[in-house]
Parts: structure tokens; C-alpha cells; sequence
């Protein structure tokens, strides 16, 4: 009796074997790949690209597509519309300071070549005072104001090292 049960329990394996045998053939056979992707919960689904990036150690793929999750939940971080716009603010605060920086650095070098330049600017003031002092000094003496400009224009440009008003009459009438 023995060895008609272990006989019967072979039978039957041998038989679910051989199903089994001509259903993986038939499913092969006729293209029939149903399977499920590895996925772990919480994350997106990895398609080929992704594993063959992980097996080949493609560190450049990687960082071009890496997703960032909660490490212990393995959901994506939510990011709420406040904060996106406390982060925008944020942003915008620090470009501002970066451009004010700029600016006061241009407003020193400005600082910077405008000291020495003062003292020709008061050259220049006091030449400007001269050469108004001379344009009204022709009118006094007679000459048209639009005359006496070109006649003082014309004499400036001749003789730029003029100091004084007498100098300047005595150069005009000289001639």
C-alpha cells in the first residue's frame, strides 16, 4: 500500500508538471507577457532606462533624473502654494540685495573719480564764472550779447590759460 500512495503522489505531481510544462510553451508560444514592473510603494513606477542607469552606474542620467522622496514614507515631498511663494520672495529679496550691493559699489568708484575731478570741476566753474564776467564786460563796453559770446568763445579757444578779465580785454583789444 505504500508504494501505491507514493506512486499516486508522483503520478499527480508529474501531471501538474507537465500542465504547468504546456502552459508556460502555449503562453510563450502565443506572446502572451503579462507581467507586473517591480514597484515599491509610494514611488513611481522604474522603466528600463532607470534600471540600466542603476546597474551601469550612470551617475549623469542619475542626476538629470533623480526624484526626491520622503525616506521614510517614500511619498513625494508636497509643496504647498505658500511656501512656493515664500520661496519666490525669498528669491526676489535676495536678487534685490545682490543689486543694491552693485549699486553701492558703482556709487563708491563714482565717489572714488569724483574727488579728484572736484578740483576741475571748480577749475571749470571758475572758468565758466570768467567767461561770463568777459561777455558782460563787451556788453558794457558796447557789443551786442550775441557778438560779445562769439568774440569771448573765439578768444577762450585761442587763449585757454586766461585768468582774469583784464588779461582777457587786454587780448581783445590787442588785436
Amino acid at each position: 500500500m505504500d508504494g501505491f500512495i507514493i506512486n499516486a503522489i508522483s503520478n499527480c505531481i508529474a501531471c501538474c508538471l507537465f500542465v504547468w510544462i504546456i502552459g508556460i510553451f502555449l503562453k510563450g508560444f502565443l506572446g502572451l507577457k503579462d507581467y507586473e514592473p517591480i514597484s515599491i510603494k509610494g514611488m513611481s513606477s522604474i522603466d528600463d532606462q532607470d534600471m540600466y542607469a542603476v546597474a551601469s552606474g550612470d551617475e549623469d542620467f542619475l542626476a538629470a533624473h533623480c526624484t526626491l522622496y520622503d525616506t521614510e514614507t517614500f511619498k513625494q515631498p508636497e509643496t504647498t502654494k505658500s511656501e512656493i511663494e515664500a520661496e519666490k520672495l525669498d528669491i526676489q529679496k535676495l536678487k534685490n540685495s545682490i543689486a543694491m550691493m552693485k549699486l553701492k559699489r558703482e556709487l563708491e568708484e563714482l565717489k572714488r573719480t569724483e574727488q579728484p575731478t572736484q578740483a576741475g570741476q571748480t577749475h571749470s566753474n571758475q572758468l565758466n564764472e570768467l567767461i561770463g564776467d568777459c561777455e558782460a564786460a563787451l556788453v558794457a563796453l558796447g557789443y551786442k550779447n550775441t557778438d560779445a559770446k562769439k568774440l569771448t568763445k573765439n578768444f577762450f579757444i585761442q587763449n585757454p590759460n586766461t585768468k582774469s578779465i583784464d588779461e582777457f580785454l587786454d587780448g581783445v583789444f590787442s588785436k
